[in-house]
C-alpha cells in the first residue's frame, strides 16, 4: 500500500509518476526532505509564473466558500439597491447529469464559477452568461468506494483548482479550455480535515499534524506535529497560519517554514467543531469564535488578548430547548454561529434567530431579531446579507429538539410545496435580508421561489445554488445582477 507521503502525479502525457516521500519534516525546518525533493524533480511541475494573482473577496475572485483564505466572508464590493429580482441567467441540471444533492460549494475565479454538490463531478460555468464550460467526473475510481463525494474545493490565488474528497485525497487541477487537467493527488487519508492554499503552498491537516505541500507538485515542504488533531485552518495575507484542535488549542505558524510563532489554550473542550477563526488582515487581528458563547480578539503577530465579548445574554437559559443530539438533555448553547467581517466590525448570526454586530473596539453596536432561523451571512461594503429559514412542519418530526426554534412562518411567506411547479422543499421558507452594517436596520429583502444553499459573488452578479428538492426534479444554479458597477 502506498504511504500517505506518496503522490500520484499526472504528467503531460497522462502517465502516472509515483514518488515516495520518506518521513515527516520536523517543525521549524524550511527545506523539504530528500524524498520530497526527489519527487519534485521527477514530476511535471505546475508553473505559477505569468498568472494573475487574485486575493479573493471581491468580484474578481471568491477563492473559498468564505471568500478568501482568512475565512471572513467579506466581499469588497457594494450591492445595488433596490434589488433587481429578474434572473440574469439560469443553469439547470438533473441528478443524472450532475448530482442528486444540493450544490454545497460555489467558488469563482476570473469569470469562472465552479460548483460542487457532493458527487464525483465538478461543473464550471461562465459567470457572465451561465454557459457551461465543463461538467467533468474528477473522481479516479481507485477503489471500490461507492459514494464518490467531492465537496470541498478551493481556488489558489494563481488560478489552480484544488479539492478534497470524502476519503481524504487532496487534488490539484489546471483549468484549461478543454476542462480540468489533473496535476497531482495525495494518497487517501480519512483523517484529513482542513485545507487552505496560498503562495507556493497548500496547507492541510491529517494524522495529527499540519502539513505544507508544494502547490506545484504536491511534495511536502514541512509539517508541524499537532498531537490533538486539527479542526480547521485559516491564513493571513502576510502568510501567518492559524490551526486549532478539538481541545481548545490554537497554534499560529509561519506559513513559509512551519515555525511555531505562538499558541493559545482557551479551555473550551467539547463541541470544538463549532469553533471559527476569522482574520482581519487590515488590523492584523484574529477573532477566535468559541463554543462557550464568546469571541476573543487577539493581536495576530503576538496573540495578545485585545478584547473579549460574550453573547450568553441573548437568550435566557430557561428559553433554550433541550438539545436533541445529547443524552443528558443539555440546554442548547448558542454555538451554531455564522460570521462575517465588514468595515463596521464582526457580525455574528446565531442559528436560533438573532444577529449581533461587534465593532473593532469590542462593543456591541446593534442586535437583529428574526422570527425564524439564521443559517448564513455575507458582508459587503454597504450591506450585511442574512439568510433566514423557516423549517416548516415536517422537519420537527425528524429532529424534535428543533421545534422551539421553528415558530409559525412570517405573514406573507408562501409555502413551497408540491403545488408549486411540482417542487418539494420539505416545508421550508427562505428570505434574504440585507442590513445596514452601521445600525442593523433592514435595507431590502428578497424572497426567492426556491431554497438556496450556496452563494458566490462573481463579476457583476450574485450566483446562487439551489438547495434540496425532490431528487427527480431539475435543479438550478441562478444569477442576479446585484453587484454595483465597479468603482475606478
Amino acid at each position: 500500500m502506498i504511504g500517505r507521503g506518496q503522490l500520484l502525479s499526472w504528467c503531460a502525457g497522462a502517465a502516472i509518476v509515483v514518488a515516495v516521500a520518506a518521513g515527516c519534516q520536523q517543525q521549524g525546518s524550511s527545506q523539504g526532505n530528500a524524498a520530497s525533493t526527489a519527487h519534485a524533480a521527477t514530476a511535471t511541475k505546475v508553473s505559477l509564473e505569468g498568472r494573475r494573482d487574485l486575493a479573493g473577496g471581491d468580484r474578481h475572485a471568491w477563492l473559498t466558500t468564505a471568500g478568501n483564505i482568512s475565512d471572513n466572508n467579506y466581499c469588497r464590493e457594494k450591492i445595488s439597491f433596490p434589488l433587481d429580482t429578474e434572473r440574469a441567467w439560469e443553469y439547470t441540471f438533473t441528478s443524472a447529469q450532475f448530482s442528486s444533492s444540493a450544490v454545497n460549494s460555489l467558488i469563482h475565479y476570473d469569470g469562472l464559477v465552479v460548483a460542487a454538490a457532493r458527487s464525483s463531478q465538478l461543473v464550471g460555468l461562465k459567470a457572465d452568461t451561465g454557459e457551461l464550460v465543463f461538467n467533468q467526473d474528477v473522481y479516479l475510481h481507485l477503489d471500490n468506494h461507492q459514494q464518490e463525494i467531492l465537496s470541498t474545493i478551493f481556488f489558489h490565488p494563481r488560478g489552480l483548482l484544488t479539492g478534497l474528497d470524502d476519503l481524504g485525497r487532496i487534488y490539484c487541477w489546471e483549468v484549461t479550455a478543454d476542462g480540468l487537467q489533473q496535476q497531482w493527488i495525495t494518497e487517501a487519508d480519512p483523517s484529513t480535515r482542513a485545507m487552505i492554499t496560498q503562495g507556493p503552498g497548500l496547507y492541510a491537516g491529517w494524522g495529527n499534524m499540519m502539513h505544507s505541500l508544494a502547490i506545484a507538485d504536491g511534495s511536502e515542504l514541512w509539517s508541524y506535529p499537532n498531537l490533538s488533531g486539527d479542526n480547521g485552518v485559516v491564513m493571513s495575507d502576510s502568510g501567518l497560519l492559524i490551526t486549532w484542535t478539538q481541545y481548545g488549542e490554537f497554534y499560529c505558524l509561519d506559513g513559509s517554514d512551519g515555525r511555531l510563532l505562538w499558541s493559545v489554550f482557551t479551555d473550551t473542550t467539547g463541541r470544538q467543531w463549532a469553533t471559527r477563526v476569522v482574520i482581519d488582515n487590515e488590523r492584523s487581528r484574529a477573532y477566535l469564535i468559541l463554543p462557550d458563547e464568546r469571541v476573543q480578539c487577539r493581536d495576530l503577530p503576538t496573540s495578545d488578548l485585545l478584547w473579549e465579548h460574550s453573547w450568553t445574554d441573548l437568550l435566557p437559559m430557561e428559553d433554550r430547548p433541550a438539545h436533541f443530539a445529547t443524552h443528558n438533555a443539555d440546554l442548547v448553547p448558542l454555538w451554531s454561529v455564522e460570521c462575517c467581517l465588514s468595515p463596521a466590525g464582526l457580525t455574528l448570526a446565531m442559528l436560533h434567530g438573532q444577529a449581533i454586530n461587534i465593532n473593532h473596539d469590542g462593543e456591541r453596536t446593534w442586535t437583529y431579531d428574526s422570527d425564524v432561523l439564521l443559517l448564513g451571512e455575507m458582508a459587503f461594503d454597504n450591506a450585511i446579507l442574512l439568510t433566514e429559514w423557516y423549517l416548516g412542519l415536517d422537519y420537527p418530526q425528524i429532529n424534535p429538539g428543533w421545534r422551539s426554534f421553528s415558530p409559525a412562518p412570517p405573514v406573507g411567506w408562501e409555502r413551497f410545496d408540491a403545488a408549486d411547479e411540482g417542487r418539494q422543499s420539505y416545508g421550508t421558507f427562505q428570505r434574504f435580508v440585507w442590513l445596514d452594517p452601521a445600525n442593523g436596520t433592514v435595507i431590502d429583502m428578497f424572497e426567492p421561489d426556491f431554497p438556496a444553499n450556496a452563494i458566490v459573488p462573481a463579476g457583476d452578479k450574485i450566483v446562487i445554488g439551489e438547495s434540496y428538492r425532490d431528487v427527480s426534479q431539475v435543479r438550478r444554479i441562478l444569477a442576479y445582477n446585484w453587484l454595483a458597477p465597479e468603482e475606478n
